[in-house]
């Protein structure tokens, strides 16, 4: 073989190789043929993340079934439950539901049903993964069930946001005026309507305090659902953009998804949304997403007051010493300040808990 071809073999195979790391960090193994048929990939790249041989890319039939349950068993008892992120863009706007790579499923409760929320996963057979709450300051707890195939996760939430600029800057009551229907996934699931979910997905970008980048398949999620929206809807989204102060979030998230994935939104509807975001606090988020150690230390200066402030630092760097131990898979014997100092060192080089 010529050494010349040799060389350009040797250069296709990396370029390859680089591209399918680049599909997996940004979870996007699963939409190759949709990438392809938008010109974002390279068909020879497409071709090979799609051989069988992989092994990669789709979610497993089993963990589908395991939402099914879920939802199912929700919808049974008829509890005010959203189904959000990742299983709801799944179950919406992907062509198939196994195409958007997760690792657990997000659900938001009405805080007034949180024990029967509680109550259906465990009889299904989940448990929290931690005895004791800890670790951060948002209101959700794991829960996880092992089966034969493997563990399937639920994040059971109550409150959306821990940032104290982002808390509560969205009603339950109001998403679940605004959701819609996931017949798909089961009978009477219910999941965010795509207004409030854009506004969750901004939020989500932006109040990500750790070293590791945000995958691109968020930015996917977010084209999916835009290019769905009616114009009533891009208009009311828009609106309570601006009216809750997220409007330069949410500008900043669609420019990105339309430098990454060609999303059709106008320059003007983009800068009626920067303009709406001028003195608002959220704004700031943006500048600081790059520097996790300001934005963290933002994030405690915005709390209001110091009790507040303090029950933070406490939540993120020095949780109940049970959960420290089940968090590092300790014993009872072990040496609880060598545990905090692992923590420590951890959150302040970005790594995400």
């Amino acid at each position: 073989m010529p050494q010349s071809v040799e060389t350009a073999q040797g250069t296709l195979a990396g370029e390859i190789a680089v591209g399918l790391d680049w599909l997996q960090r940004n979870r996007l193994v699963g939409v190759v043929g949709l990438l392809r048929e938008r010109g974002a990939i390279e068909s020879n790249l497409a071709q090979i993340a799609e051989s069988p041989g992989l092994k990669i890319g789709k979610v497993k039939a089993w963990q589908l079934d395991s939402e099914r349950e879920v939802a199912a068993a929700i919808g049974a008892r008829a509890l005010r439950v959203l189904i959000l992120k990742g299983a709801l863009f799944a179950w919406t706007v992907y062509p198939q539901p196994d195409q958007r790579l997760r690792s657990d499923m997000d659900i938001l409760v009405d805080p007034a049903r949180l024990d029967d929320a509680r109550q259906v996963l465990a009889e299904l057979g989940y448990r929290p993964l931690y005895s004791v709450a800890g670790g951060t300051p948002t209101e959700e707890e794991a829960w996880c069930r092992r089966c034969k195939d493997g563990v399937h996760m639920v994040d059971l939430h109550w409150r959306l946001r821990s940032h104290p600029l982002l808390r509560d800057r969205l009603t339950f009551t109001e998403q679940w005026d605004e959701s819609v229907a996931l017949p798909a996934l089961a009978e009477g699931a219910r999941g965010q309507g795509p207004v409030h979910a854009v506004l969750m997905a901004s939020m989500h970008w932006f109040d990500a305090l750790y070293a590791s980048p945000c995958p691109l398949v968020w930015l996917l999620d977010l084209d999916l659902v835009w290019r769905c929206m009616t114009d009533a809807q891009k208009q009311s989204l828009r609106e309570l953009a601006i009216e809750r102060g997220l409007s330069g979030l949410v500008a900043e998230n669609l420019a990105q998804a339309r430098q990454e994935f060609g999303t059709d939104v106008a320059d003007d509807y983009l800068q009626s949304l920067r303009a709406g975001a001028h003195g608002r606090r959220p704004t700031r988020l943006i500048g600081l997403r790059q520097t996790r150690v300001r934005a963290h230390l933002y994030a405690l200066w915005c709390e209001p007051g110091l009790g507040p402030r303090l029950r933070r630092i406490r939540s993120i760097l020095f949780p109940p010493a049970e959960y420290m131990r089940q968090r590092y898979g300790a014993g009872p014997d072990a040496r609880l300040p060598s545990l905090y100092w692992r923590r420590i060192s951890e959150r302040l080089s970005g790594k995400k808990q």
